[in-house]
């Protein structure tokens, strides 16, 4: 079986798009990975990176999620918890949602912009970004089947709550004084660089989705701090330790083709995104 074949097998058992109003690129997308040579060649002493062997596959940037493969790098941010209304109605919420997510390389074109304006010291561009995300009870919700589901890791499915005894979370951390719940569907994630911007993103979106019959339990708003720009709140350089993503991350490391800048490993797109090449082989070199 050729490997383009096997790709498309991959994505059939995991169509958990099917019926829920989504368009298949938002959540995920395929690539075929011809066997050859590892990417950029052998490492430092003719060592191989993990993973499966083969060009750096073409990412189709368009259908994957911006703040997945691209951060959204904004002062300003609020995450929207919600619940769907039932039946038709949340598919077209999905649907209304959809056409306001960012995709990643409209995310990467902007970051590139605001560094060279940044580095250049010209005016500084400004944009507003959208991302959504399910949770195993949204994907319940909208009808997804349960031999879908099972692709999903133990993780997913189980959620937070049956697992935070493995994290540590008890006591003040513990479930029971959590403000979200299992039953929350899903997540929209709004950024910009300006507090206006969000604010009128925030209306748009809390609007569509009470107009649709949702409820949101949750709405959190954050922001970067005044006093330490570029770190994240308990003070440490946020982004600093962040791996590189073969096909996106650029090689800039002259003693080894496998790593972005010295020390940043790159890593295969299939541990963000499903339907590409992972890390660790599952046989037929996909997710």
């Amino acid at each position: 079986m050729d490997q383009a074949k096997s790709a498309k097998q991959t994505l059939t058992r995991r169509a958990f798009v099917r019926g829920t109003g989504l368009g298949a690129g938002v959540i995920v997308t395929a690539a075929a990975c011809t066997p050859g040579a590892p990417p950029g060649g052998p490492g430092p002493n003719g060592s191989t990176p993990t993973g499966p062997t083969g060009p750096t596959p073409e990412l189709q940037l368009s259908n994957i999620q911006g703040n997945i493969l691209a951060g959204f790098n904004k002062d300003h941010q609020r995450m929207l918890f919600f619940t769907f209304p039932s039946g038709a109605a949340a598919k077209q919420l999905l649907s209304t949602l959809q056409e306001q997510v960012a995709n990643s390389e409209e995310v990467l074109a902007f970051n590139s912009r605001y560094k060279a304006a940044a580095s250049s010291n010209s005016p500084l561009p400004s944009a507003t970004w959208l991302n959504l995300a399910l949770t195993h009870a949204g994907l319940t919700a909208l009808g997804v089947s349960r031999s879908d589901l099972q692709a999903f890791p133990d993780s997913f499915r189980q959620g937070m709550r049956a697992r935070s005894g493995l994290i540590g979370d008890s006591g003040p951390s513990a479930p029971s004084n959590w403000i979200t719940s299992n039953a929350d569907h899903a997540v929209v994630i709004l950024a910009a660089d300006r507090l206006s911007d969000l604010s009128d993103a925030a209306r748009t979106a809390t609007s569509q989705i009470k107009n649709a019959g949702g409820t949101i339990p949750f709405d959190q708003a954050g922001a970067a701090r005044e006093d330490e720009p570029g770190h994240e709140h308990f003070g440490f350089k946020d982004g600093v330790s962040q791996p590189g993503i073969r096909g996106v991350t650029t090689p800039n490391n002259p003693d080894d083709p496998n790593q972005g800048v010295p020390g940043q490993d790159l890593l295969w797109p299939g541990e963000f995104v499903l339907g590409y090449p992972t890390q660790i082989p599952t046989g037929d070199g996909l997710n």
